[in-house]
């Protein structure tokens, strides 16, 4: 009889022990399929295919000696968003106004919404779809600091963050959630910022840039 029982119970650990390694193996797989946000700075070496979002900050090779000049526009108050370029489409000016907000609630100063990162945060975003990938290292451009050095932009350093979202609160939020990807909305060197939305069907490809000039 004892040793019926122990066979009963050897039996019944192993199951419970199978069906825990299925329980957690469903769990990954899901958790793989959902959308999932990354919370790495960029790596050349890493591959990024299979992620829904990143995000790359680019530091400065040496502390600068000088503050970051105050942009012209720049308004004193922290609760006002600064201008706009006109070329900008509504769900652009959506997640600027966002990026602004989330600043002014930690009494940081607005960044001032720069055309040019703009358009190259937009030409990132047209990239990705194009190509078919979702990385900070562009197949064309390569990182963002070669992207914006390549094209002319003069800034001190700047930082990356990409999204794949069907809508501009839900990639915020998420983006928000992620400290590294607020450290780069919530830092208070930057004074730029680039956004740059392309939709593929239901998705949105989403760059945003943020410079220190």
């Amino acid at each position: 009889m004892k040793k019926y029982l122990a066979k009963v119970t050897l039996v019944a650990s192993i199951t419970l022990l199978f069906s825990f390694s299925l329980n957690v193996q469903a769990a990954h797989a899901f958790g793989w399929l959902s959308p999932q946000w990354f919370n790495q700075y960029f790596s050349n070496n890493q591959s990024q295919q299979q992620k829904q979002t990143q995000t790359q900050t680019q530091t400065p090779k040496q502390t600068p000696s000088k503050q970051s000049p105050a942009p012209s526009n720049t308004k004193p108050s922290t609760s006002q968003p600064t201008a706009q370029p006109s070329s900008m489409s509504s769900q652009e000016k959506q997640l600027a106004d966002l990026i602004n907000k989330e600043r002014a609630k930690k009494g940081l100063k607005p960044l001032q919404v720069d055309a040019e990162l703009s358009k190259w945060a937009r030409v990132k975003s047209q990239d990705m779809v194009n190509k078919n990938y979702f990385a900070h290292q562009s197949p064309t451009y390569g990182n963002v600091s070669t992207m914006l050095k390549n094209g002319g932009v003069s800034f001190r350093y700047a930082g990356e963050n990409l999204a794949k979202a069907g809508s501009v609160s839900l990639a915020h939020s998420t983006l928000m959630n992620s400290s590294i990807h607020r450290s780069n909305i919530l830092n208070s060197n930057y004074t730029h910022v680039g956004v740059g939305i392309v939709q593929k069907g239901s998705t949105l490809y989403i760059t945003e840039i943020f410079a220190a000039k």
